[in-house]
């Protein structure tokens, strides 16, 4: 059984907020968490991490329920040009 994906770019979008979230709380867990009252330096990372992860939750569900555009391939030339003109900037 296949699950259809209808809006495959709100889809991708949710899949990277929610790794970023999930990330983001993991790395979090390790910092001392403290209270609501009295919050601890990885108090606001986790609780951010937690928010970012159910907004890729949400948006991923919106790629499955509605319609909406799909992925457009890269041009080969773009890609080039993006490379060339961040060499052309760097400072070494």
């Amino acid at each position: 059984m296949s699950i259809p994906i209808r809006s495959p770019r709100d889809f991708c979008a949710g899949l990277i907020f929610l790794f970023f979230g999930v990330l983001a709380a993991y790395i979090a867990r390790d910092y001392p968490m403290g209270s609501a009252v009295r919050m601890g330096p990885g108090y606001f990372p986790y609780i951010l991490g937690i928010l970012l992860a159910l907004l890729g939750v949400v948006i991923c569900l919106k790629g499955l329920v509605f319609h909406g555009e799909r992925i457009e391939s890269a041009s080969l030339r773009a890609v080039a040009g993006a490379r060339r003109s961040r060499s052309l900037c760097r400072d070494d």
